[in-house]
């Protein structure tokens, strides 16, 4: 037997979602039973109905201070700070209930009749740090663009250098550079399938992402077929940039760029590329090779792999908490390699709270699927409860990986302060040696993944100790009940007469 020895920390997770219903408005609480057959439109009007019963900004003045100044009487900062948890755990559950489609980009909110019309479909790579702040340019900015860089006057310079310098995608470049690109930097849009560069054809221009998103697709042909197969590697968003591998190396391109919406980007042509980043994208290139160099998993990959690895890889910089990768269904594109700071590994698991005779509780891990979610055929008992928590299970570090095939369901990594990440291409791993490194590679990082029996038994071990250090703590204060009674004559005098401006 089990007894959590912190009820109490869990009581406000444990309120139902009805008590602040029923505080802000009765009636809610007779619709709750056909909450999930509400359309948006339903919803929307209770809540805005709710609202404009409780709030008091629709009363008239006195009303209105007789209302507010009720509220501050009869309601304590804690039953406030418990309203406002409540309501947010109470919004978090209407939008689960609105949410029909979901995945680790997008999510779609549909109205009852499923028309496309009433479709709303929100993309969370929109609003990550590497975006831009503003979405478009202003019609004066595009027609300065789109003329040659000698026509442009120095006011319309100016201009456009206070719009340059507000896209995120320019803020690793120092202020100079980014007055040159002001200078040089030309405005193109095409329309959703257009190719903007073409796998094999020499590198003439580097682009800027600046609305939309692309599709990065590479053609191989089989020697042995000879047939034609193409692949699409993966989808770059607003933010992002294209093209500079060609014009660092004098290569042709390796893959073709296409629209998948309408978009818009920022061009930069070859002799303004050699002029203003050359140096500075050569810079990072050297620098991703000398660190992929130093990594033991490289250690017998000849120059060329080396190279051609280092061309597709990317190195990506995290804020402290921010989620690197998260309940991924199946293996990854890239593998993830840490080259500085520290990355949390959080898991999350389900436990099953029984509520035993004089208040104990005991927790058991219920019965799992192979997905690790509870078994459709599992039946609560009136004295059962599922209990979800997110775990803290173990921290990687510099020189350590992820992403190579290991059980990521349910588990988030996290950044635990800023960490640069260095993503490798799969590609990369199955044309060393067919892939066959990974599987030593996967054994490695599953041995620093504790088992779902393991993280349970930590989480119960964790648990305990800080009953115990809590226990411990409220039992040394309530010992401290006697009066001090020592006075400055307790002092030796020696002591006394050393820090007489102290003793003053």
């Amino acid at each position: 037997m089990d007894d959590d020895p912190f009820q109490d920390e869990d009581k406000l997770d444990d309120l139902a979602a009805e008590d602040i219903m029923m505080i802000m408005n009765p009636e809610l609480k007779r619709r709750r039973g056909g909450a999930t057959t509400k359309t948006l439109e339903e919803a929307s009007a209770i809540i805005q109905a709710h609202v404009e019963k409780v709030s008091p900004e629709g009363m008239p003045g006195d009303a209105k201070k007789d209302a507010e100044n009720q509220e501050e009487v009869y309601r304590t900062p804690l039953q406030r700070f418990r309203a406002i948890a409540n309501t947010v755990k109470h919004n978090l559950k209407w939008s689960k209930l609105l949410s029909s489609e979901e995945d680790s980009k997008s999510f779609t909110v549909r109205q009852a009749d499923g028309t496309e019309e009433n479709t709303l479909t929100f993309d969370v790579n929109a609003f990550k740090s590497n975006v831009q702040s503003m979405s478009t340019l202003p019609p004066m900015a595009k027609n300065i663009m789109i003329k040659n860089s000698w026509e442009r006057t120095k006011d319309e310079l100016q201009y456009l250098f206070g719009f340059v310098d507000r896209l995120k995608c320019f803020d690793r470049y120092s202020t100079t550079i980014r007055h040159e690109l002001a200078a040089v930097i030309y405005y193109d849009s095409f329309e959703a399938g257009r190719v903007i560069v073409r796998q094999g054809h020499p590198g003439l221009a580097f682009y800027f992402i600046l609305s939309g998103s692309v599709i990065v697709e590479v053609s191989e042909t089989d020697k042995r077929t000879g047939e034609t197969n193409t692949r699409q590697m993966g989808e770059t968003y607003a933010g992002a940039s294209f093209g500079e591998l060609a014009l660092l190396h004098g290569t042709k391109r390796g893959a073709s760029i296409r629209c998948k919406v309408d978009s818009e980007f920022l061009r930069l042509d070859k002799p303004d590329f050699d002029m203003v980043l050359r140096r500075s994208y050569q810079q990072e290139w050297d620098n991703r090779f000398k660190a992929l160099s130093s990594l033991s998993t490289f250690s017998e990959w000849t120059d060329d792999e080396l190279i051609a690895t280092n061309d597709r890889a990317k190195v990506i910089e995290y804020q402290s908490n921010a989620v690197i990768v998260s309940d991924l269904q199946e293996a990854p594109d890239d593998v993830y390699f840490i080259m500085s700071g520290d990355v949390k590994i959080v898991r999350e698991v389900v436990l099953l709270q029984n509520k035993l005779p004089f208040g104990r509780v005991k927790l058991t891990p219920p019965p799992l699927d192979a997905n690790h979610g509870v078994s459709p055929d599992f039946k609560l008992e009136k004295y059962q409860k599922l209990v979800r928590k997110l775990l803290h299970i173990a921290t990687i570090g510099k020189g350590d990986f992820f992403g190579v095939g290991e059980d990521l369901r349910k588990t988030h990594l996290i950044s635990l302060h800023k960490a640069e990440v260095m993503l490798v291409s799969r590609v990369a791993f199955m044309r060393h040696d067919r892939g066959k490194c990974l599987l030593p590679m996967k054994q490695e990082v599953e041995e620093l993944f504790p088992t779902y029996d393991e993280t349970f038994a930590g989480y119960l071990v964790d648990k305990r100790w800080r009953a115990y250090k809590r226990n411990l703590v409220k039992e040394v204060a309530s010992r401290r009940q006697f009066p001090h009674k020592t006075t400055i004559e307790d002092v030796p005098l020696i002591l006394r007469r050393e820090n007489s401006l102290s003793t003053k």
